[in-house]
């Protein structure tokens, strides 16, 4: 729960506060976060502040093997 619920819930709030301070402009937004904690990044911007994607990629930071 530490990891994913708090660390997601930390993570949405630092996002959201950007983004309300953040001039009403288009921007770009790099979120550099594990693949687990997309789904609370997709749900805040996608679904909660109705952002789109107009284009992704995936980039690897460094191996963890």
């Amino acid at each position: 729960k530490a990891i994913i619920t708090v660390r997601d819930q930390r993570l949405v709030a630092v996002m959201g506060d950007y983004l309300d301070r953040a001039p009403a402009e288009p921007r770009r937004l790099a979120i550099v976060y594990g693949a687990q904690h997309m789904r609370a990044v997709i749900q805040e911007l996608v679904r909660n502040r109705n952002f789109h994607c107009a284009k992704s990629e995936w980039m690897l930071i460094f191996p963890l093997g």
